[in-house]
C-alpha cells in the first residue's frame, strides 16, 4: 500500500510537488502500477519536439521517489500515454499514430523488458485531437477516455468503452451533456464502484481555466450524472489535471498542476478529505504491494522479474469453420444485438481431441446462407478479415459446406455477398451461434439499408475513421457484382440546430459517399442523392444514443 508517511514525510499545506519526478518539462497523466511504481508522460523534453513519452519512477524506502527513467519500449515519436495495467505484467498504452497505428495497444513484461503484443479492437475508435487521456477502471472491464470523436459536443469529450467477451472493446460511448460541454473535458478517472467520476474541464462555469470536477452517476445509462462540482481543495489559478485517488488511500491522490511551472505540468500529491457526499471507499481496489528494489545507473526501466509460464506442448494453430449470426429483426439484414466471441464447449472439445490425435484441427459446420423470404440456400462469396489484418475470400455454391481459410477465425468481421442480394456484414463473429443461418435480402426496388458503419466527423461531411472507408469499398463491390442496380443515397441528421443547415449537411454527406464510390469505378449516373436533414428520424432525439442512430446515410435500391 502506498502509505502516506512512506511516500512523503514532509508536507506543506497538505500539497507537495514530487521533486525527483518533476523537471523543466511537462509531466502529465500519472498512473500507479501494481508494483507501486509511478508511470507518467513527459512532453517536450527532446528539444521541444516529442509530444510525450512514457517515464517511470520507483519508491525507495524512506525516500519519496527515485529519479525517473524513460521507458523506451513503450514510447514512440508521437504522444504515448499509459491507460492502465491489466496485471503486474500487462499494460495498455495509447499511441497517436506516429510510429504505431493510432489506438490503444497491449504490451507484456517478460522479466527484462516490455514486449509488444497487439492493438486493441475497439470498433470505430477514432481520436481527432492531439490530446488523449484516459484510464482503465479498477475493475478492468471498462476504460474511461477523453477524445475528440464523432458525436463530440465541442473539443475533447469523455467516453466509456466496455470489454466484450473475446477481448474486444466496444466503440467508445459519449457520456452525454451532463458531463461534456462545447469546451474541453479531459483526464477522467472512474472510482472502483463505478459511481464517481473525476475529470478536468474549462467548462461547467470554470472561470480560471482548467479545474478538476467530480460528478456522481445516477443510473445505468452512463449518460445521467449529477451536476459536476469543482474539487476546491486542489484547484488554483493554474491548470489542474489527472486527479487520481490512490488505491487504499481514499484521501490521498496524485494530480498535475501548472501553477508553479510556467505553463508545464508538475505532478503533485494532496492529502485532504473529499467532499462529504463523495464516498469511493466501499469498493476500493486491491492495495498496491510494496515496490521492489530498482537498479540505478541505467537508461532503461527496471521492473520486478515475474516468471512467465511456458507450455510444454502448446496447441497448434486452430482453424474453425462455423456459422455465426446474431438474431435478425424482421425485414432487416442487420444484427439486432452484438455477438460475442466465445467458442462453445462442444467445439472446443472437438478441437482439443483432434489436436491430441495429431490432426490439423478444424470444425466442420455448414455455413447456411439463405434467401430471407424463401429460406432457400443461395450461392455466395465469404470474405474473412481476421484479427491479424489478413483478409481472404472463398466462393460457395448453394448449400455447399466450406472450410474457412487458414487464420480465418477469430475474425474481426465476415462479409457475405451474393449477386442480386444486399451484402451482409457480421462483426466479431462467434462460435456459439454457428448453426443459425445468414439471411440475405434481395436487392429489389424500394429495399433500403442503413450504412451503419459509415461515420462522419461531427458537423462535417468528412469521414470519421478508416472503418467507414472499408464499408464504402464493400458497397462498391456490391455495385460491381450487380451492374444493373441503381441506388439512391439518402443523408439524415439529428434534429439539433438549424433545420436548413442540417438538410444541407445531410445532402453533403450523401454526396461524399457518391464521390467515394465514383473513385472506386462506379458510374456517376447509377447513383442519386437526397438530403432529409432531421425530418426522418429512426430513433428518439432525446438521447445521444438515439441522435447517433439518426445521423446516418441509407442506400435505397431504385
Amino acid at each position: 500500500m502506498l502509505a502516506f508517511s512512506a511516500i512523503c514525510p514532509a508536507w506543506s499545506q497538505n500539497i507537495v510537488s514530487l521533486s525527483e519526478v518533476n523537471s523543466a518539462y511537462d509531466e502529465q497523466h500519472p498512473v500507479v502500477s501494481p508494483d507501486g511504481a509511478l508511470f507518467y508522460t513527459v512532453a517536450f523534453y527532446n528539444g521541444g519536439k516529442d509530444p510525450g513519452d512514457i517515464w517511470r519512477s520507483t519508491r525507495d524506502g524512506d525516500e519519496a521517489y527515485r529519479s525517473p527513467a524513460r521507458v523506451a519500449e513503450l514510447s514512440t515519436a508521437g504522444l504515448d500515454v499509459i491507460v492502465g495495467f491489466l496485471d503486474e505484467r500487462n499494460v495498455l498504452v495509447y499511441h497517436d499514430g506516429q510510429g504505431k497505428q493510432q489506438g490503444i495497444h497491449h504490451y507484456t513484461w517478460d522479466g527484462t523488458s516490455w514486449n509488444y503484443l497487439t492493438q486493441l479492437e475497439m470498433g470505430s475508435f477514432r481520436n481527432q485531437s492531439a490530446h488523449f487521456s484516459g484510464r482503465l477502471a479498477p475493475s478492468k472491464d471498462l476504460m474511461i477516455l477523453s477524445i475528440a470523436s464523432y458525436g463530440s459536443y465541442g473539443n475533447e469529450d469523455i467516453y466509456v468503452s466496455f470489454l466484450r467477451e473475446g477481448h474486444t472493446w466496444t466503440t467508445p460511448q459519449n457520456l452525454g451533456p451532463s458531463i461534456n460541454t462545447y469546451q474541453q473535458e479531459m483526464t477522467p478517472y472512474l472510482s472502483a464502484d463505478k459511481q464517481w467520476l473525476f475529470f478536468s474541464t474549462n467548462g461547467h462555469g470554470s472561470t480560471r481555466g482548467i479545474d478538476i470536477y467530480y460528478a456522481q452517476r445516477l443510473d445505468e445509462s452512463w449518460e445521467n450524472w449529477s451536476q459536476p462540482q469543482p474539487l476546491s481543495h486542489v484547484n488554483t489559478s493554474g491548470a489542474e489535471l489527472a486527479y487520481l485517488p490512490l488505491d487504499g488511500e481514499v484521501d490521498l491522490a496524485f494530480y498535475t498542476s501548472t501553477q508553479n511551472s510556467e505553463g508545464y505540468g508538475d505532478i503533485q500529491m494532496v492529502k485532504a478529505e473529499l467532499p462529504a457526499e463523495v464516498n469511493i471507499a466501499e469498493a476500493a481496489a486491491d492495495p498496491v504491494p510494496d515496490a521492489p528494489e530498482a537498479i540505478t545507473g541505467s537508461n532503461t526501466v527496471e521492473a520486478p522479474i515475474i516468471p512467465v509460464p511456458v507450455e510444454e506442448n502448446p496447441e497448434p494453430e486452430v482453424t474453425i469453420k462455423e456459422v455465426i449470426r446474431p438474431e435478425v429483426a424482421p425485414g432487416s439484414n442487420q444484427p439486432s444485438a452484438e455477438p460475442t466471441n466465445t467458442a462453445t464447449d462442444s467445439v472446443q472439445e472437438s478441437l482439443n481431441n483432434q489436436a491430441l490425435e495429431g490432426e490439423k484441427p478444424k470444425a466442420a459446420f455448414p455455413l447456411q446462407v439463405l434467401d430471407i423470404h424463401s429460406l432457400e440456400p443461395i450461392a455466395y462469396s465469404l470474405s474473412v478479415k481476421n484479427t491479424q489484418g489478413r483478409e481472404t475470400t472463398v466462393q460457395a455454391k448453394a448449400g455447399e459446406e466450406i472450410d474457412l481459410p487458414q487464420g480465418g477465425f477469430p475474425a474481426i468481421e465476415w462479409v457475405i455477398t451474393s449477386p442480386g442480394y444486399l451484402p451482409s456484414r457480421i462483426k466479431a463473429p462467434s462460435a456459439d451461434k454457428q448453426r443459425e443461418p445468414i439471411l440475405m435480402t434481395p436487392a429489389s426496388k424500394g429495399v433500403s439499408m442503413v450504412l451503419e458503419d459509415i461515420l462522419f466527423k461531427r458537423g462535417t461531411a468528412e469521414l470519421a475513421e478508416e472503418n467507414s472507408l472499408s464499408l464504402v469499398h464493400s458497397l462498391a463491390g456490391f455495385l460491381r457484382e450487380n451492374p444493373g442496380v441503381r441506388i439512391l443515397l439518402e443523408g439524415h441528421t439529428d434534429n439539433l440546430g438549424n433545420a436548413q443547415l442540417n438538410k444541407d449537411l445531410s445532402l453533403q454527406r450523401a454526396s461524399t459517399i457518391r464521390r467515394l464510390l465514383v473513385d472506386q469505378g462506379i458510374a456517376f449516373e447509377r447513383m442519386r442523392i437526397a438530403g432529409w436533414g432531421g425530418t426522418k428520424p429512426i430513433a428518439s432525439n432525446q438521447t445521444e444514443e438515439g441522435r447517433i442512430k439518426n445521423r446516418r446515410v441509407e442506400m435505397v435500391i431504385q
